[in-house]
């Protein structure tokens, strides 16, 4: 009887622990990378100073098997943040319809989605099941047009 005291405590607390660490903020994704939190004022802010905005949008209750969909992992925030966009994420976990009006105006129905809002040009999306290549690269090309 002891034992199972002893077992059905550790399962808890290991239960406690996988939730707590999915319910982590998207901040402390890419190690040192700096991903803030996104707000409207900040962005309208961010773009007003001429610099790129990476925005990701997630939900804990999203679909695939992690909420952000790898789209945060560190390559692609490294590729970011070498590119010169600001990082930031949108938890839409509790949000309400209206808060999806953003990635439904962009043409996007689903999260997670990283959103890239370059200097010039149209925004540019990713769904959570696109590969890391392909973001690095498209991250790249924006940069390196966002710098001619």
């Amino acid at each position: 009887m002891f034992a199972t005291v002893i077992t059905t405590g550790g399962l808890s607390a290991m239960l406690i622990v996988l939730f707590w660490c999915n319910q982590e903020p998207a901040i402390r994704d890419a190690g040192s990378m700096p991903w803030s939190v996104y707000s409207k004022a900040a962005f309208d802010r961010t773009e007003l100073e001429g610099k790129p905005v990476a925005v990701l949008y997630l939900a804990n209750w999203a679909l695939s098997a992690y909420p952000k969909g790898g789209l945060s992992n560190p390559g692609i925030s490294q590729a970011l943040a070498d590119a010169g966009f600001v990082l930031m994420t949108a938890d839409l976990t509790h949000s309400d319809a209206n808060d999806f009006d953003e990635l439904r105006h962009l043409g996007f129905n689903s999260v997670p989605m990283l959103i890239l809002y370059p200097q010039t040009g149209p925004p540019v999306g990713f769904d959570g099941g696109t590969p890391e290549s392909n973001v690095v690269a498209a991250v790249e090309l924006i940069g390196d047009e966002g710098m001619t």
